[in-house]
């Protein structure tokens, strides 16, 4: 692509359009549920895009049926634990930065991906 040819509003509206893409990928995104496992499949573990924990399953003929069911609480309880840690942190890393910047608390906040 040639940017020479470009006008400022030729390359506002890309940007834009590119933004809106961008935003459109991100909702898709966080409205879906993944699904990942150990290789034997023992362990089953569904997510949100947004990283949160929907379900743990183990299979009951490896664990039994009782382990099994403790298994996956204790397990989901980790995933939640972990998940409410790393968001605390970004939430924090977001403030630091706003500070650090001199904007106003909360300002980091609105801007979605940082």
């Amino acid at each position: 692509m040639d940017f020479g040819s470009l006008n400022f509003g030729d390359l506002m509206a890309r940007a834009q359009a590119l933004q809106s893409q961008v935003q459109s990928m991100r909702e898709t995104m966080q409205n879906s549920t993944f699904t990942g496992a150990d290789e034997d499949e023992a362990i089953r573990i569904s997510m949100t895009g947004r990283y949160a924990p929907v379900s743990v399953k183990c299979d009951p003929e490896l664990f039994g049926e009782e382990e099994a069911e403790i298994l996956e609480k204790i397990i989901f309880a980790a995933l939640v634990n972990v998940t409410n840690q790393i968001r605390s942190a970004e939430e924090q890393g977001k403030q630091d930065l706003g500070q650090s910047l001199g904007l106003p608390p909360g300002l980091m906040g609105q801007f979605p991906g940082l």
